[in-house]
């Protein structure tokens, strides 16, 4: 599967250093799900390469939400080791 931008929320599957979003957002948050191993992690940044959220898998593999966020200087996946991360937005 490709990273999915049509429709909130995003479903992004694929890393890239490539900013995927150039222009100011406002996030709500960020979800992390089927990710295989408690060592997985997760980076996103945003276009001037500022980490505006990063996480480490669970034990129990379950869901990482991130903390409420708003508005972000665009949106990079520069870091995802498995599953895939939604990103909801206003």
């Amino acid at each position: 599967m490709a990273n999915q931008l049509a429709t909130n929320p995003w479903v992004l599957d694929t890393p890239a250093v490539t900013i995927l979003y150039q222009t100011d957002i406002c996030a709500a948050h960020f979800e992390w799900a089927g990710y295989s191993s408690q060592a997985d992690t997760v980076e996103v940044q945003d276009r001037f390469g500022k980490v505006v959220w990063e996480a480490t898998g669970k034990a129990d593999l379950s869901l990482v939400e991130s903390f409420t966020l708003k508005w972000l200087h665009g949106l990079a996946l520069t870091v995802l080791s498995s599953g895939r991360l939604r990103v909801f937005f206003e």
